[in-house]
């Protein structure tokens, strides 16, 4: 953000992080005054209430696709992947544990296409996830 001319006045800012990781997050604050001057703050903790429920891509490869799965509750679960046409491209059951899960789901001989991923947890819940490969 843009500098104030005013270094006499009490300025207040603030910034929210739109998707913090469940748990621990760490932030920094560093200042630059207009003649280039800088001033790093300690680094804070913040504890993050733990998601719902999320899914999100991590990586994408030829080989495969990783996501990160934020599971309500520990159990049983589905993992499925189909094409726009509704084909299902892959499906199987997961383990899911209380929180972050790391999913993968093989991609060998898949064409590069769009598609839906749809985890179903341990309770349920549905998290659906639109991909373009």
């Amino acid at each position: 953000m843009a500098a104030t001319t005013s270094t006499a006045a009490t300025h207040q800012y603030s910034f929210v992080d739109a998707e913090p990781l469940s748990g621990k997050n760490l932030y920094r604050l560093r200042q630059v005054d207009k003649d280039g001057k800088s001033t790093t703050y300690k680094t804070i903790v913040v504890q993050a209430a733990q998601q719902a429920q999320a899914i999100r891509i991590v990586s994408v490869s030829n080989a495969e696709l990783v996501l990160s799965v934020t599971a309500a509750a520990q159990g049983n679960g589905a993992i499925s992947f189909t094409d726009m046409r509704g084909s299902v491209l892959h499906s199987r059951t997961v383990q899911l544990q209380q929180g972050e899960n790391l999913i993968r789901i093989p991609m060998n001989g898949m064409p590069k296409q769009m598609g839906i991923v749809q985890v179903i947890g341990a309770q349920a819940e549905r998290m659906h996830l639109k991909v373009i490969l």
